[in-house]
């Protein structure tokens, strides 16, 4: 069932001017309803956006799924860190905790832990 904006009730609604951060791939938001997670987002990108001919811009323009490399990447170095048994259950792991991914108007988005300082401070 669709809600009056004509999206599906599960999907999050983000504005990019609420962007906090941004690479070459992805932007990164601060998720609206909890401030100790972010989410990152693919940047949409067209042909006009790969205008040279190297091999990775060829691959990226006629096969998009290449561009998710690097969440499959960040996820498989996140599962063999969790599961490698030398950590202890409570020991701190140096990277940051993923969530998921969730649905939002921008695109599928990857749900991970927000690092911040003792004070609340990036």
């Amino acid at each position: 069932m669709l809600d009056p904006s004509g999206m599906a009730p599960d999907v999050l609604q983000l504005d990019t001017k609420d962007m906090v951060a941004q690479g070459h791939e992805r932007m990164v938001f601060v998720h609206p309803e909890d401030p100790t997670r972010l989410i990152k987002i693919c940047k949409t990108r067209t042909a006009a956006d790969f205008p040279r001919w190297t091999f990775s811009h060829l691959t990226q323009r006629y096969i998009p799924a290449t561009r998710l490399r690097s969440v499959i990447k960040q996820y498989d170095e996140y599962m063999r860190l969790m599961l490698k048994t030398e950590y202890e259950i409570n020991q701190t792991l140096p990277i940051c905790h993923l969530y998921g991914f969730l649905k939002t108007n921008l695109g599928m988005g990857v749900l991970t832990e927000r690092v911040m300082s003792p004070t609340g401070t990036n």
